[in-house]
C-alpha cells in the first residue's frame, strides 16, 4: 500500500509547474499596473489624484489633503511624503509581469501488481525551464516641471525544471534513465525613479521618483519519483535518476530618483527572491536495488535580492 506522503509527493511533482503567479492582463479595456508589494512597514503605493493646469500651461501636481499640514500653515518645516503617480512631471514607468517558463514533466503510470513492470532504457528526460524576466523600468525626469516619474518592474514567474514520475508495479531503470529538468533564471528588471530636475515639488510630495522591483519566482530543478508496489522491486542501474541544477532567482536593483535640491529623494524597494532548491530523488517500493552512481539529487542555486538605493536629497 502506498504511503500517503509519497502519493502526495507524486501529485505535487506532476503539478509543480502550474503554480506560478499570473502576469497582468494587458488586453482591451483600461490598463491597471501590476504593482509589486512593498516590504512590510513600507509606505503604500498611493492612490492617484488628478493633476491641475496653470494659466501658463505648466502641469502642476494636485496637492494632497493633509490635515496636519493645514493646521500648521504658518510653519516652515516640510512634510516628506511620497509623490503620487498622477502628480509627477516625469512619466511613470511600469514593466509587465512575466509568466511561468517551467519545463515539462514525464509521468509513467503502470499497473500496481508486483508482476507489472515499468522498464526505462535511457529514457525519461524532463524538460529544461526557460527564463522568466521582466523588463527594466525607468521613470522620466521632471525637467523643470516637478517630481521625477516613479518606476515599477513587474513580478516574474516560476522557472522550475520538469519532474520525472514512474508509478507502477515493478520499476527497472537502465543507465541514463530519469533525468530531472534543469531550472532556469527568474529575474525581475531594474527600477530607476526619475530625477526631479530643478522645479520644487508640492510640499506633500517628493521630488525624486520612487522605485519598486518585482518579486522573482521559484527556480528549482525537477524531482525524480519512482513508486513501486509494496511487494515489487525497484532496480536502478548506474547513472540513473540524475537531478539537475536549479536556476537562479534574482530581483533587480531599485534606485530612487535624486531630489536635486528640490525635495526628498525617492524611496527604493527591491522585491523578494524565490527559492532555488535542487530536485529530490525518491524511490518507494518493496525492494530497491541501486547500482553505483545512481540517484544523484539536484543542486540548489542562488536566490539573490537586488540592491535598494534611496535617492539623495542633495541638500
Amino acid at each position: 500500500m502506498r504511503s500517503p506522503v509519497i502519493a502526495f509527493g507524486i501529485f505535487a511533482a506532476a503539478t509543480v509547474v502550474s503554480s506560478a503567479p499570473t502576469s497582468p492582463n494587458i488586453g482591451g479595456g483600461s490598463m491597471v499596473p501590476h504593482l509589486p508589494v512593498p516590504p512590510t512597514g513600507a509606505l503604500p503605493v498611493p492612490v492617484p489624484a488628478a493633476p491641475v493646469r496653470r494659466a501658463d500651461d505648466d502641469v502642476v501636481p494636485a496637492p494632497v489633503v493633509d490635515e496636519h499640514r493645514d493646521g500648521h500653515r504658518g510653519s516652515t518645516h516640510k512634510h516628506p511624503k511620497r509623490a503620487l503617480d498622477s502628480g509627477t512631471a516625469g512619466g511613470n514607468a511600469y514593466s509587465g509581469g512575466a509568466s511561468t517558463s517551467s519545463g515539462g514533466s514525464v509521468v509513467n503510470n503502470g499497473e500496481d501488481g508486483p508482476n507489472d513492470t515499468i522498464t526505462n532504457d535511457t529514457a525519461n528526460a524532463a524538460g529544461i525551464a526557460g527564463t522568466s524576466e521582466s523588463g527594466d523600468a525607468v521613470g522620466g525626469r521632471g525637467r523643470f516641471h516637478g517630481p521625477g516619474g516613479n518606476a515599477y518592474t513587474g513580478p516574474t514567474g516560476n522557472a522550475n525544471g520538469g519532474a520525472v514520475v514512474n508509478d507502477g508495479g515493478a520499476i527497472a531503470n537502465t543507465a541514463g534513465s530519469n533525468v530531472g529538468g534543469e531550472g532556469n533564471a527568474s529575474e525581475s528588471g531594474t527600477a530607476i525613479g526619475g530625477d526631479a530636475r530643478r522645479k520644487r515639488a508640492v510640499d506633500a510630495q517628493t521630488a525624486g521618483g520612487n522605485a519598486y522591483t518585482g518579486s522573482s519566482g521559484n527556480t528549482g530543478s525537477g524531482n525524480i519519483i519512482n513508486e513501486a508496489d509494496d511487494e515489487a522491486t525497484i532496480t536502478n542501474a548506474a547513472a540513473s535518476n540524475t537531478g539537475e541544477v536549479a536556476g537562479t532567482s534574482t530581483t533587480g536593483d531599485a534606485v530612487g530618483g535624486l531630489g536635486d535640491d528640490k525635495g526628498p529623494g525617492g524611496n527604493a524597494y527591491s522585491g523578494y527572491a524565490g527559492p532555488t532548491r535542487g530536485g529530490t530523488v525518491v524511490n518507494d517500493g518493496g525492494s530497491i536495488n541501486n547500482a553505483g552512481m545512481s540517484n544523484a539529487a539536484g543542486d540548489g542555486n542562488d536566490s539573490v535580492s537586488g540592491d535598494a538605493l534611496g535617492g539623495d536629497a542633495r541638500r
